[in-house]
């Protein structure tokens, strides 16, 4: 960074900050300090000062990757549909995410692990719902009640089975025609 960051007073030697640090943006820093006498002649000394900027919890967990996902109506329960992910710029326990599952009209009907690991927990039939919104939470482990969180939507589409078979709606309404076709496999003939 060309804007300096610190100063040194004259008198104490005191080193100080003259402006905000951020450590996601320069983390350490090495300073040429001199110290000179005021003596005839003037003696001095340099001596080379490293800071390394410690973080804070200045930064809440960004979803990135799928939130989108589907299976296939009538699949057994406990199916892992994916993964979420996210990541925070922070460092250590700041920069720790888990998930959870907010509360939502379908939210029973899936599990979703702290690691971002998204399962179902029934069997879904795409008839009754095609498409199923949930809501969820990234979360950082900052110290002292500092956590940070970012929510997100994730959707999972039931995809159709042909699990239904064709009706046949007799009679006609007035004025349709239907035309009906037997056909017959040659095998079977």
């Amino acid at each position: 960074s060309s804007e300096v960051s610190f100063a040194v007073d004259p008198t104490s030697g005191r080193l100080t900050t003259t402006s905000l640090l951020d450590r996601e943006s320069v983390d350490k820093y090495e300073l040429l300090v001199e110290a000179a006498d005021a003596g005839n002649p003037a003696m001095s000394t340099t001596a080379t000062v490293k800071v390394s900027i410690l973080d804070t919890n200045d930064h809440a967990p960004e979803f990135y990757g799928a939130r989108h996902f589907s299976i296939v109506e009538n699949s057994e329960a406990l199916i892992q549909l994916g993964q979420l992910t996210a990541r925070d710029a922070d460092l250590g326990e700041n920069a720790q995410v888990t998930f959870t599952l907010l509360s939502s009209p379908t939210a029973s009907s899936f599990r979703l692990d702290q690691d971002g690991s998204l399962y179902t927990l029934v069997s879904f039939d795409r008839e009754e719902c095609p498409k199923h919104r949930l809501r969820v939470r990234a979360t950082d482990q900052g110290p002292g009640g500092l956590a940070r969180h970012t929510d997100a939507e994730v959707v999972v589409t039931i995809i159709d089975e042909d699990d239904e078979p064709p009706r046949i709606s007799l009679p006609a309404e007035n004025g349709t025609s239907v035309r009906i076709s037997i056909y017959t496999h040659p095998k079977n003939a």
